[in-house]
C-alpha cells in the first residue's frame, strides 16, 4: 500500500466508505463496510472519525447508538472490525449517542462527546477491546455533547491532555480529565439564550492556544477566549447566508 492514499470518511448510516484517491483523476469505485454486531435496537451512525495508531492503522468512529466502533483500516481495501464498546446508560437500558470525538496524541484515548451522555472517555490501547474508563454526563451538566476537542499548547506543539472541551447545544463545557476516572468541570459557558436560536446545536470545534471557534447550527459562528475562569465570548457572527453552519478549519492550526 506504499504510496498509495486513501479518503477514509465517516458516512452516517452508511457506515465507513473508503476512496482510493492516489489518482484523483481516477478515483475508482468506493469500498464500503458497515460492521456488524451493534445492540438490539442500536444502529451505525458514523458522525465523526479519526485515525489512530503509529501508522493510523485503525479508524476510530463515533457511532451513534453502535458506541465507539475501531475499525481495522491497515489494508484499506479489506476494512475489518477491530472492537467496540457500548455507550449505555447507568442502568444499562438506555443506548448511549456518541456524536463526536477526538483522539489523544499518543492514540491511546478516544474522547467522545454524547448526544445524550455527555462525556465518555474510552481506552483504545488494544484497538479490539476498547474499554470506557471516565465519564462525564447529564448529572455533571453535559447532556447534549455534540462535538469535542483538546487543547494544543502552542509553545510546544503538543496537545494538553489534561483538559477536553465539550459543545453542547448549551455552551461550552471544560472538563479536566487529569484523573480520568473522575473527571471534573473546570469552567463553564453558557450561549446567550436572548440572542441564540433554541434549536442551535455547535457542529463542530477547534481550539488553539486560548481561543475557541464553534460553528453554531442556526447561530451563527462563535469566538470565545480561555481566560483562566470562565470562557468569555468574545465575538458573534449571525447567521446571514441562508444555511446552517456546520464544520471548520482553521488556517495555520496544523
Amino acid at each position: 500500500m506504499t504510496n498509495t492514499t486513501f479518503a477514509i470518511v465517516a458516512a452516517q448510516n452508511a457506515g465507513l466508505v473508503i476512496f482510493d484517491v492516489t489518482d484523483p483523476d481516477n478515483i475508482g469505485t468506493p469500498i464500503t463496510f458497515l460492521p456488524s454486531g451493534c445492540p438490539e435496537n442500536g444502529a451505525l451512525f458514523a458522525d465523526d472519525i479519526a485515525l489512530a495508531g503509529p501508522a493510523d492503522e485503525f479508524a476510530v468512529i463515533a457511532g451513534g447508538s453502535c458506541g465507539l466502533v475501531i475499525v481495522d483500516v491497515s489494508d484499506p481495501t479489506q476494512p475489518s472490525l477491530a472492537g467496540r464498546v457500548d455507550f449505555l446508560s447507568p442502568d444499562g437500558t438506555l443506548l448511549g449517542w456518541a456524536k463526536g470525538l477526538t483522539i489523544s496524541e499518543d492514540s491511546s484515548r478516544a474522547y467522545v462527546a454524547g448526544f445524550f451522555d455527555g462525556l465518555r472517555i474510552v481506552d483504545i490501547t488494544d484497538a479490539g477491546v476498547p474499554s470506557i474508563v471516565g465519564s462525564f454526563g447529564p448529572a455533571d451538566d453535559i447532556d447534549f455533547g455534540n462535538a469535542i476537542a483538546v487543547s494544543k499548547d502552542e509553545s510546544v506543539g503538543a496537545f494538553n491532555s489534561s483538559h477536553v472541551y465539550v459543545a453542547t447545544t448549551e455552551g461550552l463545557r471544560t472538563v479536566d480529565v487529569s484523573q480520568e476516572s473522575a473527571p471534573v468541570a473546570v469552567d463553564t459557558s453558557n450561549f446567550d439564550t436572548t440572542t441564540t436560536d433554541p434549536d442551535s446545536i455547535p457542529q463542530d470545534i477547534l481550539v488553539k492556544g486560548t481561543m475557541v471557534y464553534l460553528p453554531v447550527w442556526l447561530d451563527g459562528f462563535r469566538v470565545l477566549e480561555l481566560n483562566g475562569s470562565a470562557p468569555m465570548q468574545i465575538q458573534m457572527i449571525s447567521e446571514e447566508l441562508g444555511e446552517p453552519f456546520f464544520k471548520l478549519a482553521l488556517s495555520g492550526s496544523r
